[in-house]
């Protein structure tokens, strides 16, 4: 191979890929509109994102598949809007608890732990995300009892 053969090689790579992220730095974007747009409409209230994030897999409902998506958490639900696979929303409501684990299902990134929402009907959906701790309290919050005023848990009525 001459060295004009190289030179053309490494160009040609670096366009491929120059176009790559270019178009999903497009669609993420079109999808970061999209989330907001719903949200105002729907007059719900985003408590995070949405931001870039990966979809990791689930044990069940959502695919295996792993994609980057976008992921936004509102008063009302977990949305994720993958860039080429189908969307998905999660009720606050089927969100039995969160963790963040190491590893998921077989995936594993060095520093960044794995945001895992356990379902009502059992189902664990790992999500990789800049900042877990935060999206992991988030949720935390979205999903406790709703407090009264103050901040002190509505008193049971008498029996």
């Amino acid at each position: 191979m001459t060295a004009v053969q190289i030179v053309l090689l490494v160009l040609s790579q670096l366009l491929l890929f120059g176009a790559i992220f270019y178009f999903v730095g497009r669609a993420t974007k079109r999808r970061v509109e999209e989330i907001q747009a719903e949200i105002s409409a729907r007059g719900d209230r985003l408590l995070r994102g949405p931001e870039q994030g990966g979809y990791s897999t689930a044990s069940a409902r959502f695919g295996k598949m792993r994609s980057t998506s976008v992921i936004a958490l509102s008063e009302t639900r977990f949305i994720c809007k993958r860039l080429a696979m189908d969307d998905f929303e999660i009720p606050i409501s089927e969100i039995a608890g969160v963790r963040l684990e190491k590893t998921f299902r077989g995936r594993y990134v060095p520093g960044s732990p794995i945001l895992v929402l356990d379902l009502v009907d059992s189902t664990e959906v790992g999500f990789q995300l800049r900042d877990a701790e935060a999206w992991k309290s988030a949720v935390e919050t979205a999903i406790r009892p709703s407090l009264g005023a103050g901040g002190h848990s509505q008193p049971l009525a008498p029996p």
